[in-house]
C-alpha cells in the first residue's frame, strides 16, 4: 500500500519496566597500568635501550612506546640517561621492584561517589541514568489518533547482576570496588522508548541483546495492534533499525586436551593440587557437604596456613523442618576448625545458594587463576564415582562463572551483601586479564535454560553418533533429552547411547527396563553401569562436540527461571568427544 497525503504518520511509543537505585560506591580512581607498559618495564630492567630499539622489538608504533615510557617515568619508574648511541631508558631502583611484581602498583585512589542506575525489570539489563527517557505512571504518553502506546508487563527480576551494574556506571579510569551499606530500595519507574518517522529515539546506547530482543518484539506487537486498533488510515514506521541479539555459539577461548579431568581418582589428585597450589584464593561449590569432607581439611588448613582464604557454598536444598544433611556436615566440619585459629580465612556460606552446579575457582601460583567445572561434588565426594570436570582457564569464562558465583550468593532484591559484591569485584578482574597464549578451542558457559538447547544442536548436527551420561534416568528427562535424540534416529542413521547409574524419583527398576526395552526397538540403547557408578553428566556427538555440566540429562527437566541451578561448558575441539568416549569404555572395563 503507498503512502498518500490522507494518511496520518503515526508514532510508536515502547513503554517498559525499570527500577530505579541510587547507591553510594566504592570507586578506584586512576588509570590502570596495561600489560604492554609492564612487558616495556621489564624490558628495560633487563636491557637499558632506547625507544627506537624498543619499538622494533616489540612491533609497536614509536609513538604508543613513548607515551608508555613518558607514564612511566612519571612514576619514577624509569629514567633517561644518554651515552654514546644517544638517549637511552634505564631503570630506577623502585623500577627494578616494581617490574618483578605480577602486577604493576597502579597509582590509583579510593572515592566514594552516589550513581544512580536504571534496571530493565524484565530482563535485568543496567542502564546509566542518561541513557533512559524515563516517566512516572502519571506522565507516561496514552494512545489516541497521532500516536500508540505500547506497554511491556512488569516480569520482575529475582536478583541484579552487580558485575553489570559496576560495568555500566563506571566513569573512564574507574573501577568500582565496593558499595556502601544502604537501606533505600528500588523504586519502580518507567522507559520509554519512540519510533517516529521510520527513526528510534531513546534506545540505550550499551543495549543487551536481550534487551533488544525484547523490543523488537514489543515493536512487533505494537505495530500489528496499532493497525487493527488504531484505523486503517495511517502511516505505520518501518522497523527501527535495532540490532538483533548476539550470536550464542561457543567462541574461541583457551584450552587445551590436558583440560578434561575424567574419574574419581583424578577429581581427588587435581583437588589436592589446587588447594596446594593456591597463592592467595580457592573458592569451592559442592551441591552437598557430607562427612567425607574430613579428609578435606588437612588441605584446607594448610591453605589457609600459608594466608589463603578459603569460601565454601553449598547447593542443596534447605528444608522446611530441621536440618538437611550438608547443614549438620558444616557444624561438624565448623566445630573442627573452632580451635585451629583459622576461622577468619575460612569462611562456609551460611546459607544454601539453591544450585546444583559443581566447580572451583583458585589462583594457583604458577598457572594464574583457574576453574574446576562439571559432575564432581567437591566437598562430599568419596572419589570412586566416574566424574567428569573441565579445567577453565579463559579468563572471559572464568570471570563469568565468578560472576554466577556472585548472583548465588544474592540475599534480596536491593540489598548487596558483602559476599556477592565481592565476587561481582573479582569475576571484573579476572575477565579483564590478558588472553592466554596457546591451544584454542570453541566454548561457552551453559546456563540452565541452555541445557534444552545443546540436545537439540546435537540432533541437527550430528552425522555419526550421538551419546548422553547421566547419573540418573527418570521420566522428566524424555522431553528434553531423549525425544531429541529419537528424532535424530528417524531423520538420519545415527549411532544413539545413554549411560545411566540409578533411577530417579519414583522410577522403578522394572519401569527402566521397560523403558530399555522400549527405546531399544528403535535402535537406541539405554545401558545402566553400576561399576563404576556414572556420576558423570556429559553429552556428546561425533568426535568433536562435547558438553560437560552438573545437569542430569536424562532425568531432569531444565527450570528456566533459575538460571544458575545448572551449569555447564560447551566445547568444540579436535577428537574430544572420541577421546571422552573410549576413557569411559576403557573405565568400564577396567
Amino acid at each position: 500500500m503507498q503512502k498518500s497525503e490522507a494518511f496520518t504518520p503515526l508514532t510508536i511509543h515502547i513503554v517498559f519496566p525499570v527500577l530505579r537505585g541510587k547507591r553510594r560506591f566504592k570507586i578506584e580512581r586512576g588509570r590502570r597500568w596495561s600489560v604492554v607498559e609492564h612487558l616495556l618495564l621489564q624490558a628495560v630492567c633487563h636491557s637499558p635501550r632506547s625507544a627506537g630499539d624498543l619499538a622494533k622489538e616489540s612491533l609497536l608504533p614509536r609513538r604508543v612506546v613513548v607515551e608508555a615510557l613518558t607514564r612511566l617515568m612519571r612514576a619514577s619508574w624509569v629514567e633517561i640517561r644518554t651515552d654514546s648511541t644517544g638517549v637511552v631508558f634505564h631503570p630506577t631502583a623502585n623500577g627494578l621492584v616494581s617490574a618483578a611484581k605480577d602486577d604493576l602498583p597502579s597509582a590509583t585512589a579510593l572515592e566514594a561517589k552516589w550513581r544512580s542506575f536504571f534496571i530493565d525489570d524484565s530482563t535485568g539489563s543496567v542502564f546509566r541514568i542518561r541513557d533512559i527517557t524515563s516517566r512516572r505512571r502519571q506522565d507516561l504518553p496514552q494512545t489516541n489518533s497521532d500516536q500508540y502506546v505500547h506497554e511491556i508487563p512488569r516480569k520482575g527480576i529475582d536478583v541484579e547482576d552487580l558485575s553489570e551494574i559496576f560495568n555500566a556506571i563506571e566513569g573512564q579510569d574507574e573501577f568500582i570496588v565496593g558499595v556502601y551499606p544502604n537501606a533505600s530500595r528500588l523504586v519502580q519507574s518507567f522507559g520509554v522508548i519512540t519510533i517516529r518517522n521510520d527513526s528510534i529515539e531513546g534506545m540505550p546506547r550499551k543495549a543487551s541483546p536481550e534487551f533488544i530482543k525484547l523490543v523488537n518484539s514489543a515493536y512487533a506487537e505494537a505495530r500489528k495492534a496499532a493497525e487493527e486498533k488504531v484505523g486503517p488510515r495511517i502511516s505505520l514506521p518501518a522497523a527501527p533499525t535495532v540490532v538483533e541479539a548476539a550470536d550464542t555459539t561457543p567462541r574461541l577461548g583457551s584450552f587445551d586436551p590436558s583440560d578434561l579431568i575424567f574419574d574419581g581418582q583424578r577429581h581427588r589428585e587435581v583437588l589436592e593440587a589446587t588447594f596446594k597450589g593456591a597463592k592467595e584464593r580457592v573458592v569451592v561449590h559442592s551441591t552437598f557437604i557430607t562427612e567425607n569432607a574430613r579428609d578435606r581439611l588437612p588441605l584446607i588448613l594448610a591453605a589457609a596456613g600459608r594466608g589463603v582464604r578459603v569460601d565454601i557454598f553449598w547447593g542443596q536444598e534447605e528444608q522446611e523442618a530441621g536440618k538437611n544433611s550438608s547443614q549438620n556436615a558444616i557444624e561438624f566440619i565448623k566445630k573442627e576448625l573452632a580451635g585451629t585459629g583459622k576461622r577468619d580465612l575460612i569462611r562456609i556460606h551460611p546459607f544454601s545458594t539453591g544450585s546444583h552446579a559443581k566447580f572451583v575457582i583458585a589462583d594457583d601460583r604458577t598457572n594464574g587463576w583457574v576453574g574446576l567445572l562439571g559432575s564432581c561434588n567437591w566437598m562430599a565426594s568419596a572419589f570412586e564415582s566416574f566424574d567428569a570436570s573441565v579445567r577453565l582457564r579463559d579468563y572471559r569464562l572464568l570471570g563469568e562463572l565468578t560472576n554466577c558465583l556472585s548472583m548465588m550468593a544474592h540475599s534480596r532484591l536491593g540489598v548487596w551483601n558483602e559476599t556477592s559484591q565481592d565476587f561481582a569485584t573479582l569475576s571484573r578482574r579476572i575477565a579483564a586479564l590478558p588472553e592466554r597464549g596457546g591451544r584454542k578451542a570453541r566454548m561457552r558457559l551453559l546456563y540452565t535454560g541452555d541445557h534444552s538447547e545443546v540436545p537439540l544442536i546435537a540432533r541437527r548436527e550430528a552425522q555419526e553418533r550421538i551419546f548422553v551420561t547421566s547419573h540418573q534416568l527418570g521420566v522428566a528427562g524424555k522431553a528434553v533429552t531423549m525425544f531429541p535424540l529419537l528424532s535424530a534416529l528417524a531423520e538420519k542413521k545415527l549411532n544413539v547411547v545413554t549411560y545411566y547409574s540409578k533411577t530417579a524419583g519414583k522410577l522403578s527398576g522394572l519401569d527402566a527396563a521397560a523403558i530399555t526395552r522400549e527405546y531399544a526397538q528403535q535402535g537406541f540403547d539405554v545401558t545402566p553401569i553400576s561399576k563404576p557408578r556414572i556420576h558423570a553428566k556429559v553429552l556428546g556427538w561425533d568426535n568433536d562436540h562435547l558438553a560437560i555440566s552438573s545437569f542430569n540429562w536424562l532425568s531432569v527437566d531444565p527450570n528456566e527461571q533459575k538460571p544458575m541451578r545448572e551449569l555447564g561448558v560447551q566445547i568444540e575441539s579436535n577428537r574430544i568427544a572420541e577421546n571422552f568416549i573410549r576413557t569411559l569404555e576403557n573405565a568400564k572395563l577396567s
